[in-house]
C-alpha cells in the first residue's frame, strides 16, 4: 500500500469576508488589486481577531529602517500623540460607555518578504489558480482558488466558491490565508487607526514586545488594562481591507512590482482622501523624473556605513518636514527632502535663465515642456545612453522602469556624487554631520530608546512627543493618580533630557566650527568663559541662513551654472576638470567658512548675521542686520527659495577658479550681480531716505542724492571687506556713473 505525501500548509493566518478588485497605478500602467473585506475586534474570545491583530503592524515595526533600500520607504511616521489624545477616546466614549464609533476601512497590503530576511521582495512566488480550497465545504463543489508558493510552502492562498454560473462568488465562503513567515501586513492607509486599535488590544494582553514597538509604548500607558476592560471591548469591530496583487509573481515582465504598487495605492488613497504632506508627495511619485533623482541620491546617503571617510547619513536628511515647512524642524538636518528636490529641478531644468541676482522665476514643478526636458536630456547625454528612439519616446511624466534605472544612474555619474561632495566637504556641514555622530553615540549609551528615537527615526516623531507631553500635562494637571504623576514625571524628564541633549549638540557644533582659530582666548568673556552671545550668533547662522533651500541652492546650482558654460562634459577628460574644480571651489569657500582667526570669525558673523566690533568676548559688540551685512547690502527682503541668486553672488565673490576660462565667466557674472546689488542698494537707500523726509524722489536735491549714494558706497564696500578682505573691485567713479 502507498500512500501520497502532502506537506502540511503553510498558511496559518486566516479571514473569511468579502472579496473585490480595484486597479492601482496611473494612465495605461496599472495592475489589478484583489482585496479582501473583512474586520478586527478587539474581542477578547475570539482567537482569529487575536491572530490577525499579533500579525498586523505599522511601517516602522515591521521593516527596520536600515535594511531597506530608499525607494522602499513609504510612510514610517505616525502621529501617537493624536492616536492616544483623540482617536482612542473616539473609540472608547467616555461619555457612553456602549457607544461604538466608526472608521473607515483600515487598507492592508500583503507583502511577500525576501527568503531568511523581513526585507519586502519586489514580487510574489508563482501564482497558479487551482481548484482545491484549503479547506472543502460541504454543499460547494465548484472553486477558484489563487494560490501563491507551492504547497507546504505557501505565501497565500485566496478561496472563492463557484455558486451559480462561472463566476465565483465574491460574498459567500470567501477565505483568505497567508503565511506570516513569508509575508507581512502592511499597512498602506489608515495606520492612525490601526494604531488605536493595536494600542488597545497590547495594552490588555502585554503586546508591547519587541525594540521596535518599546519606543512608542509610553505613548498609550495611560489606557491602562483595567480602565480598558470596563468598555465593552467585543462590540469594537473595525473594517479592513487585504490587498493582493496577484499579477505580480515570478512570472511578470512588466515594469510594475510590489513597491511601486504600494506606493501607488498609497498616493491614490491619499491624494483623493486628504492631503499629505508635499515632502511624502514627492518621495513617492513614480510619474516625475525629478523624484526618482531624489530617492537615488537619498538610498547612496542611506547606504552608507562605518567604513566611510565622511559622516553624512541619512539621519541629516530632513525626510518628514512638518506641515511642509522649508525651514529644517530636525537638530540632526541640515538639509531636506525639500531643498534636494528643489535643487535637483534647478539643476536640470534651468534654462540660462539666471539673471545677476534677480530672482528665479515661474514654477519649476509646470516646467514639463520640451524646451525644458531637451535641457535635462541635454545634460544628462540621454541620447548616447538610451538611443534616439527611446529617448524620443521619454518625458519629465512618462518613463519605464528600464529607462528610469539608466537616467538615474546618469544622473548619479554626472551631478549626484558632486552633490554629495559639496555636502560632505562644506565645513559647517562637515561639522554638523561629525557632531551628529557624537550625538548619537552618547544617546545610544543611555539606551533610552525614546529618546534616540526622536532624534533618529523620522522628524515627525519629536513634535508627536511635545504634543503628547503637552496633552497628557492638559488633561491629567489637576486629577492625576500616583501613577499618571509618575507617568507625566518621566515624560517631563525625558523632555528635560531631550533639551540638554540638544544644547549639548549645538555647543559641539559650535567648538568644532571654531576648533581651527589659532586665538580661542579671545572670544572668552571676562570670567574665562565662551561668550554665549557668539555661540548664539554661530547657531542662527546655520538656523538661518546654512541650512536653508536659498543657501543650497546656491551653492550647488551656482556651481554648475558656471561650469555648464565653459564644460558640456563631466569625465576627467574634459579640458576644464569637474572633479578639480569641484574641490577647488570648495577650498575656496572654506577659506571664508572655516575662520582660523577671531578677526575672521567676526567678519563671518558680521557678513551673515551684523556687525561684530570688539577686541575680545568681554567688550564684543553687535549690531544685528547691520549696514554692511548680506541682509542690508544683497538681500533685505525675507529669504525664498527663488533668491537664491543672491546667495550665490555671495559665493562667486570668494570663487576663484583654475580654468582661465571659467574665470572669465565669474568675471562677467560678477560684473553683472554687482551692478544689480548696487543699483538696488542704493535704489532702496532712496526710498528710504524719501520716506524718512516725507517727500518725494523728485524733489531730491544733489545734496541728498550724494548722501545716499556715499551711504550705499560705504555700506557695500564694508560688506566686501568682511566677506573677500579686498574692496579692489569697487571703482567708485564707476558707480556714480552707473547710478
Amino acid at each position: 500500500m502507498s500512500f501520497e505525501y502532502t506537506p502540511e500548509s503553510a498558511l496559518t493566518l486566516s479571514m473569511n469576508g468579502t472579496s473585490g478588485t480595484f486597479k492601482a497605478g496611473h494612465g495605461n500602467e496599472t495592475i489589478e488589486v484583489k482585496y479582501l473585506l473583512t474586520h478586527v475586534s478587539l474581542d477578547p474570545n475570539s482567537s482569529q481577531d487575536k491572530s490577525l491583530l499579533r500579525e498586523l503592524a505599522p511601517f516602522r515595526e515591521i521593516f527596520d529602517f536600515k535594511d531597506l533600500e530608499f525607494d522602499e520607504l513609504m510612510q514610517r511616521d505616525i502621529d501617537d500623540a493624536r492616536v492616544s489624545h483623540e482617536l482612542i477616546p473616539y473609540i472608547l466614549d467616555e461619555k457612553n460607555q456602549a457607544a461604538v464609533k466608526f472608521f473607515p476601512p483600515i487598507v492592508v497590503l500583503l507583502l511577500p518578504t525576501e527568503t531568511n530576511q523581513v526585507k519586502p521582495a519586489a514580487y510574489y512566488e508563482k501564482v497558479e489558480t487551482i481548484e482545491e480550497p484549503f479547506k472543502t465545504i460541504k454543499g460547494v463543489e465548484r472553486w477558484s482558488c489563487i494560490r501563491s508558493g507551492s504547497p507546504g510552502n505557501e505565501v497565500f492562498q485566496f478561496d472563492q466558491p463557484i455558486l451559480f454560473g462561472d463566476k465565483p462568488d465574491s460574498h459567500n465562503f470567501v477565505t483568505l490565508r497567508v503565511n506570516p513567515n513569508k509575508s507581512k501586513l502592511v499597512i498602506v492607509d489608515g495606520q492612525h487607526r490601526a494604531m488605536a486599535l493595536l494600542a488597545l488590544y497590547r495594552n490588555t494582553q502585554k503586546g508591547w514586545d519587541g525594540e521596535t514597538k518599546e519606543a512608542f509604548k509610553q505613548y498609550y500607558e495611560e489606557w491602562t488594562p483595567d480602565f480598558i476592560n470596563t468598555f465593552d471591548l467585543s462590540g469594537i469591530k473595525l473594517p479592513i481591507i487585504l490587498c493582493t496583487l496577484p499579477d505580480l509573481d515570478s512570472d511578470y515582465v512588466g515594469d510594475f512590482n510590489l513597491k511601486k504598487a504600494a506606493r501607488s495605492i498609497f498616493l491614490t488613497l491619499n491624494q483623493n482622501a486628504r492631503p499629505v504632506s508635499n515632502v511624502r508627495n514627492l518621495l513617492l511619485d513614480d510619474n516625475d523624473i525629478i523624484s526618482s533623482f531624489l530617492r537615488g541620491i537619498l538610498a547612496q546617503v542611506k547606504n552608507r556605513d562605518l567604513t566611510e571617510d565622511n559622516s553624512f547619513r541619512i539621519f541629516n536628511v530632513e525626510l518628514d518636514q512638518v506641515d511642509n515647512k522649508v525651514k529644517l524642524q530636525s537638530t540632526t538636518a541640515f538639509t531636506g527632502v525639500q531643498h534636494l528636490y528643489y535643487i535637483i529641478e534647478h539643476l536640470l531644468l534651468n534654462s540660462d535663465d539666471v539673471n545677476g541676482v534677480s530672482p528665479r522665476s515661474g514654477r519649476f514643478k509646470s516646467r514639463k515642456s520640451d524646451g525644458y526636458i531637451n535641457g535635462l536630456k541635454r545634460r544628462l547625454n540621454t541620447s548616447d545612453v538610451l538611443g534616439t528612439d527611446v529617448d524620443s519616446t521619454i518625458s519629465r511624466s512618462s518613463f519605464s522602469n528600464k529607462v528610469e534605472s539608466i537616467l538615474s544612474k546618469q544622473f548619479e555619474t554626472i551631478y549626484g556624487k558632486s552633490v554629495l561632495t559639496i555636502f560632505e566637504k562644506l565645513f559647517p556641514f562637515s561639522i554638523h554631520c561629525d557632531s551628529v555622530l557624537t550625538l548619537k553615540s552618547e544617546i545610544e549609551e543611555t539606551a533610552d530608546k525614546t529618546i534616540k528615537s526622536i532624534f533618529f527615526d523620522g522628524q515627525g516623531v519629536a513634535k508627536v512627543f511635545e504634543k503628547h507631553r503637552s496633552s497628557l500635562n492638559e488633561k491629567y494637571k489637576d486629577r492625576a493618580s500616583p501613577e499618571l504623576k509618575e507617568l507625566l514625571d518621566q515624560i517631563d524628564g525625558k523632555a528635560k533630557a531631550i533639551e540638554k541633549l540638544q544644547l549639548k549638540f549645538k555647543e559641539n557644533r559650535f567648538n568644532r566650527f571654531i576648533s581651527a582659530l589659532t586665538d580661542k582666548s579671545k572670544l572668552n568673556d571676562e570670567n574665562g568663559n565662551i561668550n554665549t552671545d557668539l555661540k548664539e550668533l554661530v547657531n542662527g547662522i546655520f538656523d538661518n541662513s546654512l541650512t536653508t533651500v536659498a543657501f543650497q541652492s546656491a551653492l550647488i546650482c551656482g556651481f554648475f551654472h558656471i561650469f555648464e558654460q565653459v564644460s558640456t562634459s563631466f569625465d576627467g577628460n574634459a579640458d576644464v576638470s569637474l572633479c578639480e574644480e569641484l574641490d577647488n571651489y570648495l577650498d575656496n569657500l572654506n577659506v571664508f567658512f572655516k575662520p582660523k582667526s577671531f578677526s575672521q570669525f567676526k567678519k563671518f558673523v558680521s557678513v551673515f548675521s551684523g556687525k561684530l566690533t570688539g577686541d575680545n568676548g568681554s567688550n564684543i559688540q553687535y549690531i544685528e542686520r547691520s549696514a554692511d551685512s548680506f541682509r542690508n547690502v544683497v538681500c533685505r527682503s525675507e529669504m525664498q527659495p527663488d533668491l537664491w541668486p543672491k546667495y550665490r553672488y555671495l559665493l562667486l565673490e570668494l570663487w576663484k577658479p583654475k580654468s582661465t576660462e571659467m574665470q572669465k565667466v565669474i568675471d562677467r557674472e560678477l560684473d553683472e550681480c554687482r551692478n544689480q546689488v548696487f543699483i538696488e542698494l542704493y535704489e532702496d537707500g532712496l526710498k528710504q531716505f524719501c520716506k524718512a523726509k516725507l517727500i518725494h524722489e523728485s524733489d531730491l536735491g544733489k545734496e541728498g542724492r550724494e548722501q545716499i549714494f556715499d551711504e550705499s558706497f560705504a555700506s557695500y564696500k564694508g560688506f566686501l571687506k568682511n566677506l573677500t578682505n579686498s574692496v579692489a573691485a569697487l571703482d567708485i567713479n564707476y558707480y556714480r556713473k552707473l547710478i
